[in-house]
C-alpha cells in the first residue's frame, strides 16, 4: 500500500518536474501549464468522491490497481503529445488515476489495522507518498539528462 502511495503522488510531481520542458518543446505559456494543472485539481474534486463511492462495494486491491494503470498509462500518453490540448487530455487521465488511492489506500489501511496499530500504519503510508515526491525531485532532472524526457516518462510508466 505504501509503495503505491508513493509512485501515486510521485507521478504527479512527476508531470510537474516537465513543465520547464513542455513550455519550451510545445511554445506553451505559464498560464497554459497554469490550465493544466488547476484542470487536475479540478479532476480530483470531481472523481475522489466518485471513486470513493465506488470503494465501498468495490475489492480495494482491483481499484488500487486500477488507479496504478491508468497513471501508468497516462505518463506513457504525455510521449506523442504534441501540443496543450493532447497534454491536457493526458493530465486528466494521470488526475482520473491519482484519484484512486487516497478514498481507496486510506479506507483499506483504515478497515486493515484499526486499533492501536492505525495510526501507526496511517502515517507510514502517508510518508511514503512524500517519499515519492522527494525521489522524483531529486531523479527526474537526471533521468532528462541522461535519458531524455520521453525515454524516462516511458520508463515511469513501466515501473507502474
Amino acid at each position: 500500500m505504501s509503495m503505491n502511495h508513493a509512485f501515486n503522488d510521485g507521478s504527479v510531481f512527476f508531470l510537474s518536474s516537465l513543465f520547464p520542458v513542455v513550455i519550451s518543446l510545445f511554445g506553451l505559456s505559464v498560464f497554459d501549464v497554469g490550465v493544466l494543472v488547476a484542470v487536475g485539481y479540478l479532476v480530483n474534486v470531481i472523481f475522489q468522491p466518485i471513486v470513493g463511492r465506488f470503494a465501498e462495494k468495490a475489492d480495494a486491491k482491483r481499484l488500487l490497481a486500477l488507479g496504478i494503470s491508468l497513471i501508468s498509462f497516462s505518463v506513457i500518453s504525455f510521449v506523442p503529445s504534441t501540443g496543450f490540448s493532447t497534454l491536457l487530455a493526458s493530465v486528466v487521465l494521470l488526475r482520473i488515476g491519482t484519484s484512486f488511492f487516497h478514498p481507496v489506500g486510506v479506507s483499506a489501511i483504515t478497515w486493515t489495522y484499526a486499533g492501536k496499530r492505525l495510526e501507526r500504519a496511517l502515517g507510514f503510508q502517508s510518508a511514503f507518498g512524500n517519499f515519492g515526491i522527494l525521489i522524483v525531485f531529486l531523479a527526474a532532472a537526471p533521468l532528462y539528462l541522461v535519458l531524455g524526457w520521453k525515454s524516462t516518462f516511458f520508463g515511469l510508466g513501466a515501473v507502474g
